[in-house]
């Protein structure tokens, strides 16, 4: 589907017929990736193809957008990579690509991969493609490349590896390219990069050895995060800690994932400064307001004349007592700004009841981007949300939909002070509770919660007083969390003793 800048769609084919090539004679087209070219003002598109009855027959599919024109729908340039091209033994070994990520820099286009094996579904190593981008622009009828597998995080291949484009695209803009990754398995605070010289065009491009460094966090992950309305078997699974979005400016290396804050999931927003090796991680969300934040995508929102960093992050958001919804958080200066919800949910996800009879856990993928156009307040983002009560394919109810949404970097720098307010007494063993507040917000309307440490709402209440009364509550810690018309909130803990 495409759309031009106003939301109105001016083009929706599959796949099987967006692509001319009739030999792709099995809709199994998976893990779609766009990324904008800002330098060119150019789409690029990359897309996984399989033959689920030879999976030797696994092909990356790139085409490049013309020149965006008004609303007119673009036309396409396209191209494609195949396993056995690559490996000479992917008939016996049935070698396929798995999970693209996309990276560009002032020439070049680089999309990573994994490599797994059928039937064992195991990871065999990472895969690079650095590609001419103004081969696939001029529609030229072969692309130079290179390409790239002995990548290391340690004595292992390196696992999901992020590249991380230029944050600006400015006139400043160079071929460099930075790779991260983390590790493999939850439970660790490792992490890795790598530096990208040279280009196609010197012949001298090589990918620098691994240069390891620790997060200031040590990143888990739940078994799973919970949603509004479910049975056990609806529970969001989760997978592992790998490395999602980023940048690089002024050689510093912006990153996004989540990690787990004692069984809540939460953003880790983190930096790795090159000149001093140094690594700073922040984050929000997961115990602080019991709540789950989950596959953080992130841009850039500077610009060359405003060199304060700035960031627009979206990611999906779900608790027990919340549909998964479709967020989006500012960043400056190392401090976060208040949850803007981009799309609500609308009722249960509940995708995986493959047989009619049996479910399981649910996967909400990591569907999830936002990029910009260089210089400009606007950033376009997309991620997945839960439709409603309406039946798919797999004989469940209710499943995602897309949402794409226009987001201005003014909305998210004005009035973005979050409510401070102080309670007493806490700890507490009345059946009353009072606030002082620290602006206008006593004389406001106010939606008062109090959740327990499992996430579920014990109390709630819409007042404009600043004293209200308790239920019983047993002994142990809750979490009081306000919100004004503003949505303005800050979470805090409430001992009952």
């Amino acid at each position: 589907m495409e759309f031009d800048d106003t939301g109105t769609e001016i083009r929706n084919t599959e796949w099987q017929y967006f692509f001319p090539d009739p030999t792709l004679t099995y809709n199994f087209f998976f893990d779609p990736k766009v990324i904008y070219d800002s330098y060119d003002d150019r789409f690029i598109l990359v897309v996984l193809y399989m033959n689920p009855n030879d999976y030797s027959d696994s092909r990356v599919l790139v085409s490049f957008s013309n020149s965006i024109i008004g609303s007119n729908a673009l036309t396409w340039n396209h191209y494609e990579f195949k396993a056995s091209d690559f490996f000479t033994n992917t008939r016996n070994n049935n070698y396929w690509f798995d999970y693209p990520n996309l990276g560009i820099n002032k020439d070049e286009l680089f999309i990573t991969l994994n490599v797994f094996n059928h039937p064992q579904g195991l990871f065999q190593k990472p895969f690079v493609l650095q590609i001419k981008k103004i081969e696939g622009y001029n529609n030229a009828q072969n692309l130079s490349y290179n390409n790239y597998t002995q990548i290391f995080s340690g004595s292992d291949y390196a696992f999901s590896l992020l590249p991380l484009s230029d944050g600006l695209q400015s006139n400043n803009y160079t071929n460099v390219m930075y790779f991260v990754n983390n590790s493999r398995s939850p439970g660790s605070s490792e992490m890795w990069w790598r530096k990208l010289t040279g280009s196609i065009q010197d012949g001298n491009s090589q990918i620098n050895t691994q240069d390891y460094f620790t997060s200031t966090i040590f990143y888990n992950v739940a078994s799973y995060a919970s949603q509004k309305g479910e049975n056990p078997e609806d529970r969001i699974k989760l997978y592992d800690n790998r490395l999602l979005s980023g940048f690089y400016k002024d050689s510093i290396l912006h990153f996004v994932f989540h990690s787990s804050d004692h069984g809540w999931m939460q953003i880790v927003y983190e930096t790795f400064d090159l000149h001093n090796n140094s690594a700073t991680a922040y984050t929000h969300g997961g115990l602080e307001d019991l709540t789950n934040y989950l596959y953080p995508s992130i841009t850039c929102m500077n610009t060359e004349n405003n060199p304060n960093d700035k960031v627009i992050i979206n990611y999906n958001r779900t608790s027990p007592d919340i549909y998964i919804q479709l967020d989006a958080i500012d960043f400056q200066n190392g401090k976060w700004g208040c949850n803007r919800v981009i799309k609500l949910g609308k009722g249960l996800l509940d995708l995986s009841t493959y047989d009619g009879t049996s479910d399981t856990y649910e996967r909400l993928g990591d569907y999830i981007s936002i990029q910009r156009k260089y210089d400009s307040n606007e950033a376009w983002l997309v991620g997945s949300y839960p439709f409603g009560n309406r039946p798919n394919e797999n004989g469940a109810t209710d499943g995602l939909n897309a949402w794409i949404s226009k987001v201005n970097l003014a909305g998210f720098w004005i009035n973005q002070t979050s409510l401070n307010y102080t309670m007493f007494p806490n700890p507490n063993n009345t059946n009353e509770l009072h606030f002082i507040f620290s602006n206008n917000s006593k004389f406001e309307q106010k939606n008062i919660i109090i959740k327990d440490v499992m996430g579920i709402k014990v109390f709630e209440v819409n007042t404009k007083n600043n004293t209200i009364n308790l239920p019983y509550l047993k002994k142990g810690i809750y979490f009081v969390k306000i919100i004004t018309k503003n949505h303005h909130y800050e979470s805090k803990k409430l001992i009952i003793n």
